[in-house]
């Protein structure tokens, strides 16, 4: 039986600076920067946890 992860990633839209080196390195596509609210935006139904986004945030926003 596969065990399912309750962790949620969030990006704190104050720190966050729209760099978005995470969108670039994440390898599930679930990061993506919403054009008309200029926020950057993660889909939890893609997001796999990896934290390859979390360890690559130069503004430690997520």
């Amino acid at each position: 039986m596969s065990e399912k992860c309750l962790a949620v990633v969030n990006i704190n839209q104050d720190l966050c600076s729209r760099c978005c080196v995470c969108h670039s390195l994440c390898p599930y596509d679930a990061i993506n920067r919403d054009e008309e609210t200029v926020k950057v935006e993660i889909d939890i139904q893609k997001c796999q946890v990896c934290g390859i986004c979390y360890s690559s945030c130069p503004s430690a926003a997520i």
